[in-house]
């Protein structure tokens, strides 16, 4: 496989992953919401013995909402880094470049970009290079295209 079909599938894949998080990050958000609304209502340490149900899931200690918490702000976080990531690497981008990664990568193919923009494939070609050796030295990835 060469070098340049290697870039292509790495830079496919991460911006499916992108994709894959903005989707993700609004249902992250809501769930915080949520997991803190829960743990507002938490039981708190009682040296008293409990009757009643056991099992119920509210019965559950501060440090099991806090843990939860803070794993769900890791992953948002983890998401904004490489969206943000992203979005550095496409204002590097000139215009033409730009609308032709995100059409061709983001949202078409390479038949739609085509019909869309009106442009040939040797252009799209040209440009796409252009993008993969912009990949390449954003991510040092590898030094020499």
């Amino acid at each position: 496989m060469t070098l340049e079909k290697k870039l292509k599938i790495s830079l496919k894949q991460w911006v499916t992953a992108i994709r894959r998080y903005e989707y993700e990050l609004p249902r992250l958000y809501e769930k915080l919401e949520y997991l803190k609304v829960r743990s507002i209502g938490y039981i708190s340490p009682s040296f008293e013995p409990k009757f009643g149900a056991r099992g119920s899931s509210n019965n559950y200690s501060i440090g099991f909402w806090l843990e939860r918490i803070e794993a769900c702000e890791s992953q948002i976080n983890k998401r904004k880094i490489e969206v943000d990531k992203f979005n550095e690497f496409t204002s590097k981008l000139d215009e033409v470049s730009k609308e032709i990664f995100l059409k061709y990568y983001y949202i078409y193919g390479i038949k739609e970009t085509m019909n869309n923009l009106n442009i040939s494939y040797q252009d799209i070609n040209k440009k796409l290079k252009g993008i993969l050796k912009l990949y390449c030295k954003c991510f040092d990835e590898i030094k020499r295209f």
